[in-house]
């Protein structure tokens, strides 16, 4: 993803009540060449004169990663456990489809495996 393609650096529609006002504002504040505000501006004036609300969505965002990657490790537990009770008492790596269709398993990880069990 490119700098360009990222929700920060994309402009700010003014289109609600809310967001005309938070433009106008964060417009006056870094005054933009081009009068375009960015999320990335809007972001940096909320970091400076609220910091709490920015601290509270890092916080929650924090806490919503963590329990993905239990839940992650949890789900991979079981895949090992089901490929141990298949036979594969090495508990070698095996390669499952729906995994790599989500960008879990690498070349890397596949070349790691094969070094593992030879």
């Amino acid at each position: 993803m490119t700098q360009e393609e990222r929700t920060i650096s994309q402009t700010v529609e003014d289109d609600t009540p809310m967001k005309e006002w938070l433009v106008e504002y964060v417009g006056n504040q870094h005054n933009p060449e081009d009068d375009e505000v960015t999320v990335e501006m809007v972001i940096e004036s909320m970091a400076k004169e609220f910091p709490e609300f920015i601290l509270a969505l890092a916080e929650e965002n924090w806490i919503r990663g963590y329990q993905q990657a239990l839940s992650d490790v949890t789900e991979g537990e079981k895949l090992h456990k089901i490929e141990l009770e298949k036979g594969n008492q090495s508990g070698a790596f095996v390669k499952d489809p729906h995994l790599a269709d989500h960008g879990y398993i690498t070349e890397e990880d596949e070349q790691v495996a094969k070094e593992e069990t030879a």
